[in-house]
């Protein structure tokens, strides 16, 4: 969804995700040791993406260029990448108290496919970025 209410749409969900990242910090004994105090070693990086996401897509609400949508894109992909791989590297949940900690290793595999497409969606982007903004000569504002 383009636009300004599809980018606005956009900043509400990585808002909505920036919040219920911190209340698990509130929640934390509730529960059961499957999310480890390790948690708050991962948030930098979570807030990090997400505050990024909410202000890049506030500023695209307004101001709405094919260059600016991909340069904010690749920052995106980039800094959501660096959540991911400081999430696996952590990695502050523990499921083997719960007789499945099977989901230990499918997270840590989901984490590692996210990575590969988050970054092939970042270069893809920066490619574009570069593109658009000195490719072929032309001039863009």
């Amino acid at each position: 969804m383009k636009g300004p209410g599809g980018y606005a749409a956009r900043a509400l969900g990585p808002l909505v995700l920036l919040v219920l990242a911190n209340i698990v910090l509130l929640l934390l004994p509730s529960f059961g040791g499957i999310v480890l105090e390790s948690w708050v070693e991962v948030l930098w990086a979570v807030e990090l993406s997400l505050v990024l996401q909410i202000v890049g897509n506030t500023v695209l609400v307004f101001y709405r260029r094919p260059w600016l949508e991909d340069l904010l894109g690749a920052l995106f992909a980039g800094t959501g990448l660096l959540a991911l791989v400081v999430f696996f590297v952590v990695f502050p949940l523990d499921f083997s108290g719960t007789g499945a900690a099977w989901l230990n290793t499918l997270i840590r595999v989901l984490l590692i496919a996210g990575m590969a497409g988050v970054l092939a969606d970042g270069i893809v982007r920066m490619v574009r970025f570069i593109g658009e903004r000195w490719g072929a000569g032309e001039s863009n504002p």
